[in-house]
């Protein structure tokens, strides 16, 4: 468990260095490692070793770990 935690801090620490990001249609993913799809390792076994992954995307022979980037939306509040 405590592996998990620095290892989900790391990720975070790596993310903010220099986060890859890739788009599929609408969605934007930052990638958070990648895996080859001979390697054995299933989609799900990927996501759950990775904290902050909720996706697995699969291009030819790789497997991308991922994380889904969310749109957010501001609206400015004026104070009077």
């Amino acid at each position: 468990m405590k592996y998990q935690k620095q290892n989900q801090r790391n990720q975070r620490k790596l993310l903010l260095k220099f986060p890859k990001l890739v788009s599929v249609g609408n969605d934007r993913y930052a990638i958070l490692g990648t895996a080859k799809v001979d390697s054995g390792y299933s989609p799900e076994s990927l996501k759950s070793q990775y904290g902050l992954a909720d996706a697995v995307l699969r291009n030819g022979d790789v497997y991308y770990i991922c994380m889904k980037l969310i749109e957010a939306e501001f609206e400015e509040l004026n104070n009077q």
